[in-house]
C-alpha cells in the first residue's frame, strides 16, 4: 500500500508546475495571432499628378501636293507613273505647282486605274532611265504605247484574234490619248532635259571605254618598243657576224 501512494512533494510540484504552462502556452499563441495579423503601414502621402502638356498635333502634310503618286508596289498599270513623276521634279520642279499639270496627271493615273487587270507598266531600270517612259514616238514600231513603259497583258494573243486586236487597238488610243495632255505641258521642259542627261552619261560611259582601250594600247607599245629594241639588237649581232665571215681565217702556210 505504501507502494501506491505518490510523495507529497512531488504532486506540489507538479499542481504549481501546471498554471505556469497554461500561461507559457496562452502567450506563445497570442503572439503568433499578433503576427499572422498584418499591422496597418502609416498611408505615404499621395503625388498629386502634374498634367503633362498636350504636344500639338502633326498635320498631315501632302509631300505630293496633290498629285495622285501611287505606290511603286501598287497597281501593275501605274508603276511606271512614279517615273513620271521623279522626271518632272528632277527636270523642271516648277511645273508641280501648276494646277493644269497636276489636273492633267491626275486624270491619266485614273485612265490607267481602269486597265489594272489589262496592261502593266515599270519603272525603267536606271542604265535607261532618261531614254525612255516620257517620250512618245510615233515612229516606234516595237511598242503599241509608242516608247511608254508599258505591256498589254494579250498583245501577244491579239495577232489571231480580230476582236482582241480591235479592242487592243481602241484601249490604246485611249491610254495615249488620256497622256497627251499631259504630255504636251511637260515635253518642252522635260524631254530636253532627259536627252542631254541621256548623252550626258552615254558620253561618260563612252570615254571611260576608250580611255581604257588608250591604256591598253600605251602598254602595247610599251611592249613593241622593248620587241623593236631588241630586235635591233639581233640585227646588229648578225651583221657583225657577217663581217667576221667576210674576212678569211688563218691559213696555214708550210715553209
Amino acid at each position: 500500500m505504501s507502494d501506491n501512494i505518490e510523495p507529497v512533494e512531488a504532486t506540489t510540484a507538479t499542481a504549481t508546475a501546471t498554471p505556469a504552462t497554461a500561461t507559457v502556452a496562452t502567450a506563445t499563441t497570442k503572439s503568433k495571432r499578433l503576427k499572422k495579423e498584418k499591422v496597418p503601414k502609416a498611408e505615404k502621402p499621395k503625388k498629386e499628378k502634374v498634367p503633362k502638356a498636350e504636344k500639338p498635333k502633326k498635320e498631315k502634310v501632302d509631300k505630293y501636293n496633290g498629285f495622285k503618286v501611287p505606290a511603286r508596289t501598287g497597281p501593275s498599270s501605274t508603276r511606271c507613273v512614279n517615273h513620271i513623276y521623279d522626271m518632272i521634279k528632277e527636270a523642271a520642279p516648277t511645273l508641280l505647282e501648276r494646277d493644269d499639270v497636276r489636273t492633267a496627271f491626275n486624270n491619266f493615273v485614273e485612265c490607267l486605274r481602269k486597265y489594272d487587270t489589262e496592261i502593266e507598266s515599270w519603272v525603267p531600270p536606271k542604265y535607261n532611265r532618261y531614254s525612255i517612259g516620257i517620250k512618245i514616238d510615233e515612229t516606234n514600231k516595237y511598242s503599241n504605247l509608242k516608247g511608254l513603259t508599258y505591256r498589254f497583258k494579250n498583245e501577244y494573243s491579239a495577232y489571231n484574234n480580230p476582236d482582241i486586236k480591235k479592242k487592243l487597238t481602241d484601249d490604246i488610243i485611249i491610254i495615249l490619248n488620256a497622256y497627251k495632255p499631259l504630255y504636251e505641258l511637260i515635253k518642252r521642259n522635260v524631254v530636253p532635259y532627259m536627252e542631254v542627261k541621256e548623252w550626258e552619261l552615254k558620253s561618260k560611259k563612252d570615254i571611260n571605254v576608250y580611255h581604257k582601250y588608250m591604256e591598253k594600247l600605251e602598254r602595247d607599245v610599251k611592249t613593241y618598243e622593248q620587241c623593236v629594241n631588241q630586235t635591233r639588237k639581233t640585227i646588229c649581232e648578225y651583221a657583225q657576224k657577217c663581217l667576221a665571215l667576210q674576212t678569211p681565217p688563218n691559213i696555214t702556210t708550210f715553209d
